[in-house]
């Protein structure tokens, strides 16, 4: 890929997320205004991906592979860094320690590490957008403390339930193209299934969001639709 035209896509991306969200009516309190917020930034999403990432020719299977696993790399990978940030800078989550622990080390450590095996083995080199999560998760582990814990839990939980939708997407993909690798399917289900039940088991309390304000709506409504966004960006970057 031509890395201006990949600096172009980048930049593009970045404006639509801020515009998307900068010009909608932050005190309207409406699920349907943020499920609509959401829906049009991952159509302008795709759009940019069509314009500036995807070939004018059919991708080969081998490709479309390679983005899977890149995708998917990334997105443990983000989550991984996330939590080993808030773990160094954060003293947020100072109940709920030992529950992050284990959703790094058993979840996001573990599949990372087998993700990370199966790379090399398919040609695939990481997505560019690594070196910017180390940064992304700095910032949101020094958000932590001005976000309180369960704010920042359910963040937590949108991020991850960003992800699982990704996942969904890659399986789709492999599916479409007809890709039989059942190391890279069986990684994206358990790790997808494992997330659910682990935010399941171990805070239930998110699921309420009946006391949840017009600010952590919109906040959890962006989060979800930037992490959804740059793991799609990172199959081509």
């Amino acid at each position: 890929m031509n890395i201006i035209v990949a600096k172009q896509g980048v930049r593009k991306y970045s404006t639509v997320f801020v515009r998307t969200f900068s010009t909608q009516d932050q005190g309207s309190s409406s699920q349907e205004k943020l499920e609509s917020m959401f829906d049009s930034f991952l159509k302008r999403v795709e759009v940019i991906q069509e314009e500036y990432f995807t070939s004018d020719t059919e991708k080969t299977v081998e490709e479309a592979h390679q983005e899977v696993l890149r995708s998917a790399y990334l997105s443990r990978y983000a989550m991984d860094q996330t939590l080993e940030k808030i773990s160094i800078f954060s003293n947020a989550f100072t109940a709920k320690r030992e529950e992050l622990d284990i959703l790094k080390g058993s979840i996001e450590t573990k599949s990372l590490n087998k993700l990370e095996k199966l790379l090399p083995d398919n040609k695939t080199r990481p997505s560019l957008l690594q070196p910017v999560c180390h940064g992304l998760a700095l910032v949101g582990a020094l958000a932590t403390p001005f976000l309180g814990e369960e704010r920042s839990f359910k963040v937590l939980k949108t991020m991850e339930d960003a992800i699982q939708d990704e996942h969904d997407s890659m399986l789709r993909s492999l599916n479409k193209h007809k890709i039989e690798d059942k190391k890279t399917r069986s990684i994206l289900v358990q790790t997808r299934d494992a997330g659910y039940d682990f935010f399941d088991e171990n805070f239930p309390e998110l699921k309420d969001n009946s006391k949840d304000t017009d600010f952590d709506k919109n906040l959890q409504t962006a989060t979800k639709a930037f992490t959804r966004g740059f793991i799609r960006l990172s199959r081509y970057i």
